[in-house]
């Protein structure tokens, strides 16, 4: 519901009469901004990912990522094709850029509900984070192959080896800086010190192959090893608690102070013109694919041992659309006005822009709504509800209590004792 608002915002600043704010913003600067912010949510989106969760329920992941990921995004690329009058490549690569589920809604929600206990029995939080975390992985990856084909202006056969090459380039080039991340900084260094490094060294990498893929127009290559970087980067870093939890802590901070920029700067570049021509048909678009992703979803979760209301609560949490649909969903209007390419190219970009705004504002507050309200109701809750999971708090505290003189009593222990007098 904030990025709604913040994208009404960036609205308002381009369409109010008396004033166009948006004139005085020149496109290097947008794009710019967009491209910082686009590298810390695709950070974010690696760093969740979880790879011993993986290997735990790869079998059940692997089903409910491919299965409505790939019938959402088929259903959006044909409606998208004869109702908005896309080329197949255009109305395919909104119909993946639609199938991403936004892990800045859906997480933060589930992670609450796990906190409580609810369907931690069944691993159902565990599998809805990473199925949520690879779902953006598939739709980026077939995004940027499309966007890839789109816009290439080579001869079609080298457009078709070109197309998924550059994402694999993208994810050799994640992969190994990944790993020697694992390396550097030190181990030998203190925690402040270590989590200071990583977050440099994962800010600068994932932004530096989101410019260089702009730099020498290979779009492909850029999200996906963005997003592989944190992810590897990841692997050897949860093996410290403190400092990883530290590291997406500090990532999650950047990213509050880069959100208003992305979602106002996404909301100026639709005009009310744009939504009277495609809101109708968007609309259809992106409720009709919802609604088979939804029943889909639901037909995969047969024979993985949940009950009708585990799975109506795992369908539910899977609608929202957000933060990669803001970030990736004005790249081809970007490229085309950036490379000043045909008219016809930037109309498309346009569509798909506003389609995936739309998307955002439909989605969010009501996906936010749905998983908020429906894990309570629908899921089984442990005997044993588990404890908070902030590690901040818990190794603050531990150190306070052993910095803490014989005979005084910690400020810490005090407040806690009020608490229970209260």
């Amino acid at each position: 519901m904030i990025s709604g608002c913040m994208m009404i915002v960036g609205f308002l600043f381009r369409n109010l009469k008396f004033h166009s704010f948006y004139d005085d913003i020149s496109l290097k600067s947008i794009m710019t901004v967009k491209e910082i912010a686009l590298a810390f949510i695709l950070m974010r989106a690696g760093l969740s990912i979880d790879n011993e969760q993986l290997m735990k329920l790869k079998f059940v992941v692997v089903r409910l990522v491919l299965i409505p990921c790939i019938v959402e995004a088929s259903t959006v690329g044909v409606i998208a094709h004869y109702l908005l009058g896309l080329p197949w490549i255009f109305s395919y690569m909104l119909g993946w850029l639609m199938s991403s589920i936004s892990p800045e809604v859906v997480m933060p929600i589930i992670l609450k509900h796990e906190a409580r206990g609810y369907g931690k029995k069944k691993g159902i939080p565990t599998l809805i984070i990473a199925a949520c975390s690879l779902d953006d992985i598939l739709g980026i990856a077939c995004f940027t192959i499309c966007f890839s084909i789109a816009f290439s202006t080579e001869n079609l056969i080298w457009t078709i080896i070109k197309g998924p090459l550059e994402p694999l380039v993208g994810l050799a080039f994640g992969a190994v800086f990944g790993v020697i991340f694992w390396h550097f900084p030190t181990s030998s260094l203190k925690v402040p010190k270590q989590v200071y490094y990583n977050v440099l060294l994962l800010t600068f990498g994932s932004m530096a192959i989101l410019f260089f893929s702009v730099r020498f127009r290979l779009p492909g290559m850029g999200p996906l090893g963005s997003i592989i970087l944190a992810f590897v980067a990841s692997i050897r870093w949860r093996h410290n608690k403190i400092q990883f939890g530290n590291v997406q802590y500090v990532t999650k901070i950047i990213w509050y102070v880069m959100e208003p920029f992305l979602f106002a700067l996404i909301g100026s570049e639709v005009t009310v013109d744009t939504l009277q021509d495609f809101a109708a048909y968007g609309t259809l678009s992106i409720f009709s694919g919802l609604c088979l992703r939804y029943i889909a979803t639901l037909i995969t979760c047969a024979g993985a041992g949940f009950n009708i209301k585990e799975k109506v609560f795992i369908a539910s949490s899977w609608i929202s659309k957000a933060t990669v649909q803001a970030a990736i969903g004005s790249q081809a209007l970007d490229y085309a006005r950036q490379n000043k390419l045909e008219a016809d190219l930037i109309h498309y970009g346009t569509v798909v822009l506003s389609v995936s705004v739309l998307s955002i504002l439909y989605t969010a507050p009501l996906g936010a709504i749905l998983a908020n309200t429906l894990g309570p109701i629908l899921l089984t809750r442990d005997e044993k509800p588990s404890e908070s999971s902030e590690i901040f708090e818990t190794e603050s505290q531990e150190k306070l209590e052993r910095s803490t003189p014989e005979g005084k009593t910690s400020a810490t222990t005090l407040v806690q004792s009020d608490n229970q007098h209260i």
